[in-house]
């Protein structure tokens, strides 16, 4: 437990430690104004005082505090002393009508001003400008990889060293609920092939509750959750804080203004670390001398996820590529079981070595919510640790996630 208790005190002050508060520069205005009825084209005022001059704002963003969702501010026109206008990179979901009318969703800005050679951080909510809006409805949202998904269905046929091909599913299902400045969904994970003598079999269910935080450009995770394989004959009660950093993509957004010229780019470059614990206890195993067994875990590792765009009218790219590597150090000896010649389990332990996990899958998307893939892993992975031996995925997948409009 103390163990745990300073793991989190670490990952919060590596979240929220690193940056204070400077005086003498401020947002104080921030409207999103529609230009269309149809509310698909925007634009966003900001005022500053004082004006910082265009040059000297070196980023500026604005962020869904909800979901953690990174809208980019492009084409800078000044209006007046000190007040500037930008085109989002995404439209803004609304709710009510009339003088009821307000933001759907809880967006915040943030900029990074540089002031005499210092970098200074400030930001303001955005407020919403606008006549006659209608109702946001939830809808159905397309996403670009299973972590971003809220529904994730995939099929396919898989194979792997010294084994014959067969079917395999992977499913997730998940729904984020406001929670104050936080967070929280109940969540399901399974990972499962028809082939019995396949690689090992991977459930997860629990409750994840998350934490944004703008200023630094991370999220915090912290599930509590059950780990087992499909038919629960070995299962461990996990809590799982983990920390995920969201740098700038590169470049840092598909049109760029250079020299006073819009550029295209037809890929972004995403690369996510992150840094987490899982700590809890094996509640049930094969084997008796198993069961109660103590686990302690520290979990580094970072996502990497390359998209490319074919047609540039389009939001979603065409092409999505995403590795995975991740390491796990286990601080105890972690108890198991290996079946012998004869098919009886035998205890094993599993030692404190580091296990390490990798996956790479290559995705091309069909129609709004469906792709079709060619996947690869290799690894260890809980409960079990059983080895994947170098298996490889064709499939098809059908994923979203839940938004208003």
């Amino acid at each position: 437990m103390k163990l745990l208790i300073c793991l989190i005190c670490l990952l919060v002050t590596i979240a929220f430690g690193s940056l204070s508060t400077v005086n003498g520069q401020s947002v104080t205005l921030v409207q999103a104004i529609p230009l269309n009825p149809e509310k698909t084209d925007w634009s966003v005022q900001v005022a500053f005082s004082p004006d910082p001059t265009g040059n000297n704002i070196r980023r500026i963003f604005i962020v869904n505090v909800d979901d953690g969702t990174i809208i980019d501010l492009n084409n800078r026109v000044p209006l007046t002393t000190g007040v500037y206008s930008y085109t989002p990179s995404d439209r803004f979901a609304v709710a009510g009508t009339g003088d009821d009318a307000k933001l759907a969703k809880h967006y915040e800005l943030k900029a990074l001003i540089d002031k005499n050679g210092k970098l200074i951080s400030t930001g303001a909510p955005v407020d919403l400008l606008l006549e006659n809006a209608e109702t946001a409805t939830e809808v159905r949202q397309k996403v670009k990889t299973i972590d971003e998904a809220d529904i994730y269905i995939g099929g396919e046929i898989n194979g792997a060293h010294k084994r014959r091909a067969a079917f395999s599913a992977e499913i997730k299902a998940q729904k984020f609920k406001p929670l104050g400045s936080w967070a929280y969904t109940p969540f399901f994970k399974l990972n499962a092939s028809t082939d019995p003598d396949a690689d090992p079999d991977q459930m997860e269910m629990g409750l994840n509750l998350r934490y944004i935080s703008s200023r630094t450009r991370t999220y915090l995770d912290n599930e509590v959750k059950i780990e087992s394989e499909r038919d629960f004959e070995n299962t461990n009660l996990i809590e799982n804080p983990r920390l995920t950093f969201l740098p700038t993509s590169y470049p840092r957004a598909l049109r760029e203004r250079k020299n006073g010229k819009i550029v295209l780019h037809k890929s972004l470059l995403f690369l996510n670390p992150f840094i987490g614990g899982e700590f809890g206890k094996n509640v049930r195993s094969p084997l008796k001398a198993a069961e109660g067994d103590g686990i302690a875990r520290l979990v580094a590792g970072v996502d990497v996820r390359w998209v490319f765009f074919l047609k540039h009218n389009e939001k979603a790219p065409d092409i999505n590529w995403t590795t995975t590597y991740q390491r796990r150090w286990l601080l105890t000896d972690e108890l198991g079981f290996k079946a012998d010649e004869n098919g009886d389990l035998q205890l094993r332990t599993f030692g404190t070595s580091p296990r390490d996990y990798v996956r790479s899958k290559v995705s091309y998307r069909i129609t709004k919510f469906f792709d079709v893939f060619s996947s690869y892993e290799w690894g260890q992975v809980p409960p079990s640790f059983k080895l994947i031996d170098h298996r490889f995925r064709l499939g098809f997948a059908y994923k979203f996630r839940f938004g208003v409009e």
